[in-house]
């Protein structure tokens, strides 16, 4: 058994009394937030501001209450973030580090939060495509199980746990499936995970806690992201993500890695938040896992959308054979991915790269996602046209012109 599977317990004596109601999740009045300074989070926190009267309260990593708030405010205007004076005040930032007891907001904050608040958002999580397992574990791992203790403290709490559609790995090698669906058993996935990520396997055991969580009587739901690539309005993107540095790689080299049906579940941070905040209003959603990625009929993979970059500045980009786009920049300390250098080349299974196993991976159901959407108007944004040209724009303005000099 390797080290991240032994993590998926929970203390026997973590339970969670009966008596939670229906209207804590319709018409919340204190909604806990964590992961309110990422990408996903404060998009989620505006979507969670605009959806409901609650006052949201988010644990933050800082000094101060003072410095938290003015990290939120600065994280809103870098992402083009509206929030108006008013919602403002209904937001409460907290100093806090999740994975420390009681959140490391103190005995009587916790307390107090844990009679008020009726549902909580878990957006916070560290990301890391580098770093094994036994790095991401505090972050990830141990925050969760803090989190699920504040959820089961003074009343039971509902818990939107956001996930990721990493969650399936390259498990189609062992399945031999080419279809998933939301409520499969992650279980299936493990030979592949445990040769994946570290946070990838730190996402398999919040997965598992918080599943076990369930069946100790948390109302949970699982929300797994696809990619945010950005936000199909103003494009913003996250510039540290790795995504927008490969992109932009490829348009220096003009030049595309040919790995077959390798997709990331691409799609828009407000196609997320805007599912996540429709969706965990309705008690029937309760115990469901939605994947929130594109349909399959607009789940670009990597060569694709590379295509439509190369079209969209009328150029094309060269597809070539893995090892020789690697080596374009493997050697170059100021290429924009060789600070990620171990992810594209170090072997993981089979003398393979984690993006080479990721080949051929699986089409994912979208069933639940479906269903719990219909009638709400909320609709995914494809790549194309507008969306595509607000997100090269701010990727950056002059990368994709290197190419041509």
């Amino acid at each position: 058994m390797h080290a991240f599977e032994a993590d998926g317990a929970l203390p026997l004596d973590m339970c969670f009394a009966p008596g939670f109601e229906s209207m804590q999740l319709k018409s919340p009045e204190h909604t806990l937030l964590t992961g309110a300074t990422g990408f996903v989070g404060i998009h989620l926190l505006h979507q969670l501001l605009a959806t409901s009267i609650a006052h949201i309260h988010c644990p933050i990593r800082c000094d101060n209450t003072p410095a938290g708030l003015v990290r939120l405010q600065q994280v809103s205007e870098r992402y083009q973030v509206p929030i108006s004076e008013s919602d403002w005040k209904r937001i409460h930032v907290y100093v806090s580090d999740l994975a420390d007891e009681q959140l490391g907001l103190g005995k009587e904050v916790f307390t107090h939060l844990a009679r008020c608040v009726d549902v909580v958002y878990h957006s916070a999580s560290a990301v890391n495509f580098i770093m094994p397992y036994s790095y991401m574990r505090r972050d990830n791992v141990e925050g969760l199980k803090q989190i699920l203790h504040f959820c089961g403290a003074q009343k039971t709490k509902a818990l939107m746990l956001m996930s990721t559609i990493s969650i399936y790995s390259w498990g189609h090698r062992f399945t031999h499936k080419s279809h998933v669906y939301e409520q499969d058993d992650i279980d299936e996935n493990l030979p592949a995970i445990r040769d994946d990520l570290g946070y990838v396997q730190s996402k398999w055991v919040m997965e598992k806690l918080a599943d076990l969580a369930a069946s100790r009587g948390l109302p949970l739901m699982t929300f797994r992201l696809g990619y945010a690539t950005c936000h199909s309005v103003t494009g913003e993107c996250a510039h540290y993500q790795w995504w927008g540095r490969f992109i932009r790689t490829c348009l220096a080299y003009g030049a595309v890695p040919d790995l077959e049906r390798m997709r990331e579940g691409l799609t828009t941070v407000d196609f997320m938040v805007e599912a996540v905040a429709h969706i965990s209003r309705d008690p029937q959603a309760l115990g469901l896992k939605f994947n929130l990625c594109q349909p399959e009929s607009t789940n670009l993979d990597l060569k694709a959308f590379c295509e439509r970059v190369g079209e969209h500045y009328g150029r094309t980009l060269s597809v070539v054979p893995y090892k020789n786009w690697l080596a374009l920049w493997e050697h170059n300390p100021e290429a924009l991915l060789y600070p990620l250098l171990g992810m594209f080349k170090d072997p993981m299974h089979s003398d393979q790269s984690i993006l080479e196993l990721y080949q051929e991976n699986y089409s994912w159901d979208r069933s639940n996602t479906v269903r719990f959407l219909e009638g709400s108007g909320i609709r995914e944004a494809q790549f194309s046209g507008e969306v595509l040209a607000r997100y090269l724009d701010k990727l950056d303005p002059n990368s994709s012109r290197q190419g041509d000099s």
